[in-house]
């Protein structure tokens, strides 16, 4: 059960359950490293069902639906994945201290989910390299590695404060028949707090295996505006 409330605006109160098991997306098998910290601070549950109720200026509203939930306990979790992800940049595409990482969590209605990591270079030169793992209807997964995947920005937002972010992309996985076009679902998601971040919900249409697909998610974009004046 999972409670939150933000003053007089909002309140929710949600029942989750696990459709899915674990996964660990700190995985080596993932980030490429023979050895990642990042492995114990760090699991993914890609698919609950989620049930209860939302309260918003006073208005009780019931909900249902499917969640996400990512378990972090440790502040230096996405340092020591940062870490990690550098260690499988054998190429070099990347140097110490110019890392930043786009993450987006894709759920399908065919009961597929995708977890893709973009490694990209915060002075924004270069080409950025993905990296993901696919889970399967019945629970089961594999890595995508960089060269069986394409991630390809196709549209930007710009925030008031005039920093440009990606906000519509293709995703491409040949090797499995899957092609998405993944959309911001409100263009002002922008965290402007210390460090200036996207991150909120996105939308899902393509095709997987020449059927129609639909799907929700959620994207993280950082590395873009540094810190908040």
């Amino acid at each position: 059960r999972i409670h939150a409330n933000w003053g007089e605006q909002a309140k929710m109160s949600l029942e989750l359950q696990a459709l899915k098991a674990a996964l660990d997306p700190g995985n080596p098998q993932l980030l490429g490293s023979g050895s990642s910290p990042a492995s114990a601070q760090w699991y993914s549950i890609t698919r609950m069902r989620a049930s209860g109720e939302l309260w918003i200026e006073g208005q009780r509203i019931k909900v249902k639906g499917e969640a996400w939930l990512d378990r972090l306990w440790r502040s230096a979790s996405f340092e020591l994945i940062e870490t990690s992800l550098e260690s499988a940049d054998p190429g070099g595409f990347l140097s110490s201290g110019q890392i930043a990482i786009n993450r987006f969590s894709l759920q399908l209605e065919n009961g597929w989910e995708l977890l893709l990591f973009q490694m990209h270079r915060r002075d924004g030169t270069g080409v950025p390299v993905p990296s993901g793992m696919l889970v399967y209807e019945d629970g089961s997964s594999r890595r995508l590695s960089r060269d069986e995947l394409t991630l390809t920005e196709t549209g930007y937002w710009t925030s008031p404060e005039g920093v440009r972010y990606p906000a519509a992309w293709k995703i491409a996985v040949p090797g499995e028949g899957l092609t998405l076009a993944v959309k911001a679902a409100v263009a002002d998601q922008e965290n402007r707090g210390s460090v200036r971040y996207w991150s909120g919900a996105v939308d899902v249409t393509g095709q997987a295996n020449d059927r129609a697909v639909a799907g929700q998610g959620h994207a993280a974009l950082v590395g873009y505006g540094g810190r908040a004046e």
